[in-house]
């Protein structure tokens, strides 16, 4: 829902957070959250009635947290997942510590202290349940079929970078199948009827050198950044506008659609834009998409919807991302959505969230019935000049880190991986680029410019290559990057199938998050989310994506 809000501060502890809505339908509230191992995360609050009364909101995240584990329990146990006794005995300790938190006086010193190790209890309780779910659906799926109906690529603007590494790191090369460019149309046509042509011939080029399938799109991508500098003038003559993108999308059609069999026909089509109705948007990617098809009638054609979660109420946004999405079923032309979503910390982006709250994301998307191709990043390090940079004693830790980026990655790339509707799954930041830096402390005013990827030591040094050791007759990879691909806790039997299983959470103390100021403000920055570093060396997170890749898609 769209909202206002305001906060007052009652004393040096306590504020009352005030949203007003337009009607009075009940709703939940994401609250940001902080913790080492996953860094800034929002969580749910339980569903929430207005009401004049404030509500204590470690109550209600304790409330909503604890709702999603029971509500999940039950579903994936109709549906045949087997919990350990160990977790059920947790989930059952889980609602012990929830009631006598709920029943707990507010006005006690220690109420603060004990809902942060309450909340926290609950949080490592839920996704204890998400492994054991992640692990026995990768397994069903893996002898259930051969091989996965499914591709893994990734999105850059840098050729050079991507280049070099492929030069650098071949033994890497492999974690993908495609590549996209993510060209705008002001970057190929910087002025009416010149074409830089140029830049999609040697994507094309690098792109088969190192054996991999060529995206190509969105043709159109609708927002002000992307769109030519000489049409912004003309946004409020539809006509005039449509004459230039389809003059524009023909020639790009006709010279690349024989060749190339995966294209994004548009973006952003639900932001809202002075002028141009979201079903015109619609109607001319139709229009595109069916050229396409006349040209190559086995094209892979994507159309994109970006923020998936509703976070496009916090822009101006025309329709809801599902409400579009359902527009957009009639129109059997398009062969499935390319669903964009990214972890960053800037206005611009997704907002992290949860990895248990995302399966029930993904469960709604997946209902649409319609084939979905994802598109995600997850921060590994802040940006130059953010507010959080500088770590020192008695200074608050970055928000996004190396580590961080390999928990989240790891996490959300196996929740991709167990829906059957997913068929594709792209990482959209694959590099860190100094110039994208550069631009944005220039537009700041910034004057000292500092290389950050260079700030932070990588979790893995070892840059060779990961060798996968053979057991029971199947390859599977080693440790890499701080992922162990083992067998299941539980002994196998003689005659049964061994199961692979990703040891994702290693044993821990209960981490009991903070309350104060330390943390209680955001990045309005890009972080630096790419799987490489600007001079072309892996990530520790590539290293994670690569063997998860290898050990559940061979």
């Amino acid at each position: 829902m769209r909202s206002t809000a305001s906060l007052t501060e009652e004393n040096e502890t306590t504020g009352i957070l005030k949203l007003s809505v337009n009607w009075k339908e009940p709703g939940t509230i994401h609250v940001p959250w902080y913790s080492k191992r996953f860094g800034l995360t929002f969580f749910s609050t339980e569903v929430l009635r207005p009401r004049s009364q404030p509500f204590y909101l470690l109550r209600e995240l304790v409330r909503g947290q604890m709702s999603r584990i029971i509500k999940r329990e039950y579903d994936w146990e109709r549906k045949g997942l087997l919990i350990s006794d160990a977790v059920k005995s947790a989930i059952q300790s889980a609602r012990r510590k929830m009631v006598r938190f709920l029943t707990k006086d507010p006005d006690d010193p220690d109420f603060d202290a004990v809902g942060v190790a309450v909340f926290e209890f609950i949080l490592q309780t839920s996704h204890r349940l998400l492994d054991q779910f992640l692990e026995q659906s990768l397994y069903a799926r893996k002898v259930q079929t051969e091989a996965y109906p499914i591709f893994v690529g990734g999105r850059s603007f840098q050729l050079k970078h991507f280049e070099r590494f492929n030069e650098t790191y071949p033994s890497y090369s492999d974690a993908f199948q495609v590549w996209n460019t993510c060209y705008t149309w002001r970057q190929l046509e910087p002025e009416p009827g010149v074409y830089r042509w140029d830049l999609l011939d040697r994507f094309i080029e690098a792109s088969r050198k190192n054996s991999l399938d060529p995206v190509f799109g969105p043709i159109v991508q609708w927002d002000r950044e992307s769109l030519p500098q000489w049409l912004l003038g003309s946004l409020e003559e539809p006509y005039t506008l449509r004459q230039h993108l389809f003059r524009y999308g023909d020639e790009l059609i006709r010279r690349y659609a024989p060749i190339v069999g995966k294209w994004v026909v548009a973006g952003g089509l639900g932001s809202e834009m002075d002028y141009i109705l979201v079903q015109k948007r619609v109607e001319w990617a139709d229009t595109m998409a069916r050229q396409i098809r006349q040209l190559n009638p086995d094209a892979l054609l994507l159309v994109g919807i970006e923020r998936p979660w509703g976070d496009a109420l916090r822009f101006k946004s025309e329709i809801p991302p599902l409400e579009l999405a359902e527009t957009l079923l009639p129109r059997r032309v398009f062969s499935g959505f390319l669903v964009s979503f990214n972890y960053g910390l800037s206005p611009e982006a997704t907002l992290p969230r949860d990895a248990f709250e995302l399966n029930t994301l993904l469960d709604q998307w997946s209902s649409l019935g319609k084939p979905l191709y994802f598109s995600f990043s997850v921060p590994s390090a802040p940006t130059t000049y953010d507010p959080l940079w500088e770590t020192a004693e008695g200074k608050s830790e970055p928000i996004c880190t190396p580590h961080t980026q390999q928990e989240n990655v790891h996490r959300t790339f196996l929740s991709l991986l167990t829906r059957k509707t997913i068929r594709g799954i792209f990482w959209n930041c694959f590099d860190d680029l100094a110039s994208d830096t550069d631009q944005i402390l220039a537009e700041d005013g910034a004057d000292d410019l500092r290389d950050d990827t260079k700030s932070f030591s990588e979790l893995n040094d070892d840059e060779e290559t990961t060798r996968r050791p053979e057991r029971n007759g199947h390859k599977e990879p080693a440790d890499s990057g701080g992922i162990a691909i083992s067998a299941a806790d539980e002994p196998v039997t003689e005659g049964e199938p061994d199961i692979p299983s990703a040891k994702i959470l290693e044993p821990e103390e209960v981490e009991i998050a903070s309350l104060d100021d330390s943390h209680d403000h955001m990045s309005l920055s890009f972080p630096h989310s790419g799987l490489v570093n600007a001079d072309g060396t892996p990530k520790s997170a590539f290293r994670k994506l690569a063997a998860l890749r290898g050990a559940y898609l061979g």
